[in-house]
């Protein structure tokens, strides 16, 4: 049975225990919907009020959210936003981590595994880490995307090659990474924060 609160599209504002929709202009549409271009006969009827990420494009400004319904694009200029969710290629609607590489490419992690990234209008699946659960994503300097799991570190370069760095790494999943500009990371976890240098973790 779906609920009718999961089938809001709408942004959301809280106020004490209801959840409210965010008010705009009459002027401007909201949402705006993606054609369903890898899968034109389905709908998804999920919520996005709870976002477990987001990245705003260094080229255009706009806001990427990734949410417990898809992937939300805020399109500030027009006061609307695109939704994506599973009819669009993205391997189910619970997203859990969002990155835009030095490239422009979008990239969003899956909660039961996998990423992919968004080619045109379609979601498309990143191959060499399809079944390994992802818990963050970043991007370093040169625009390289790091991923994050509890499996390893990897970097890949683009959507069509295998990962460049495969770091071990021993412990809780990462919350969070970040790559200094000489390069060192950094995450943390359930455990605390770890740096690592050349010599290790």
């Amino acid at each position: 049975m779906i609920r009718d609160d999961d089938r809001s599209d709408l942004p959301t504002l809280r106020e004490e225990a209801r959840d409210l929709p965010v008010l705009l202009p009459a002027s401007k549409p909201c949402p705006e919907r993606a054609a369903a271009t890898a899968y034109p006969a389905w709908s998804s009827f999920a919520s996005q009020r709870h976002i477990h990420d987001l990245t705003l494009s260094p080229k255009t400004g706009d806001l990427w959210l990734a949410t417990a319904g898809g992937v939300l694009h805020w399109h500030p200029d027009l006061k609307t936003f695109t939704r994506y969710g599973s009819e669009h290629g993205l391997m189910g609607n619970r997203m859990t981590a969002l990155a835009i590489n030095g490239h422009g490419l979008v990239w969003v992690a899956h909660e039961h595994g996998g990423i992919s990234y968004l080619d045109g209008a379609v979601w498309r699946p990143y191959l060499p880490l399809n079944k390994i659960v992802v818990s963050c994503l970043s991007v370093d300097k040169t625009g390289r995307l790091w991923i994050g799991t509890a499996e390893g570190i990897y970097a890949i370069a683009d959507p069509d090659s295998e990962p460049i760095v495969e770091l071990p790494f021993i412990g809780d999943p990462p919350r969070s990474l970040v790559v200094a500009e000489n390069g060192d990371l950094w995450l943390c976890n359930a455990r605390g924060t770890f740096h690592r240098q050349e010599d290790g973790w």
